[in-house]
């Protein structure tokens, strides 16, 4: 099995001075099948869309309400979340703005997790439905409890037991 280079594929290899020829003369043969087949699978799309411009793929219809709502409820939440822990949790200024600024990391960090289960483990379908699930029974959760007095009166929280 030849050695494999990482390399771009409009790139020229160059060595000891002399050019070797480009990129995809570096590459296996089963590197050139897969890239064949790309091209071919990418000029088979193309030409779906370009015989019916104005028809939208149907993926769309789920992953731009998908997007808005996500959007919404992260805009949404993350101003009032310092304000939430200050009044009703009752934490000191500090420890509420440590937590909110943590919401904000994690929510920017998590799509990186959820890249790396797609590409290695759930695909990517079934990564944007499992983790819209996730995050619709947050919101629905945090709805349901931003209900007033359901957890108490304001500015006490319920015990668990």
């Amino acid at each position: 099995m030849s050695e494999k280079h990482d390399i771009d594929a409009t790139e020229v290899a160059i060595h000891d001075g002399k050019e070797t020829g480009n990129a995809l003369n570096l590459l296996t043969a089963h590197e050139r099948e897969l890239l064949e087949l790309e091209a071919r699978l990418n000029a088979e799309l193309d030409a779906q869309i370009l015989a019916n411009p104005n028809k939208m793929p149907k993926a769309v219809w789920f992953i731009l309400p998908n997007e808005f709502g996500e959007r919404f409820c992260y805009y949404g939440v993350q101003p009032n979340l310092n304000k939430y822990f200050r009044m009703i949790t009752m934490m000191e200024a500090v420890d509420a703005k440590v937590y909110s600024t943590a919401f904000t990391m994690l929510a920017y960090f998590f799509p990186l997790v959820g890249a790396a289960l797609s590409d290695s483990f759930l695909g990517k379908w079934w990564t944007i439905i499992s983790f819209s699930v996730v995050y619709l029974i947050g919101m629905i959760m945090v709805t349901i409890f931003a209900i007033p007095n359901l957890l108490g009166p304001m500015g006490t929280v319920s015990p668990l037991s």
